[in-house]
């Protein structure tokens, strides 16, 4: 489960956010991280269901 009290797609905004471009590029990864994941879990859970 991933929480935060804000928006993480604000850091995904241009130079006008006032983020640091660390904390972008951390933002960018965190996001590709959790679809990553995601879709590797869904297609782990549905391997059954594809094989028939």
């Amino acid at each position: 489960v991933f929480y935060f009290p804000g928006d993480m797609k604000d850091a995904w905004k241009d130079d006008a956010s006032g983020f640091k471009k660390n904390v972008v590029e951390m933002s960018y990864n965190m996001g590709i991280n959790i679809v990553h994941y995601s879709f590797t879990q869904y297609l782990k859970a549905t391997r059954k269901l594809r094989k028939r």
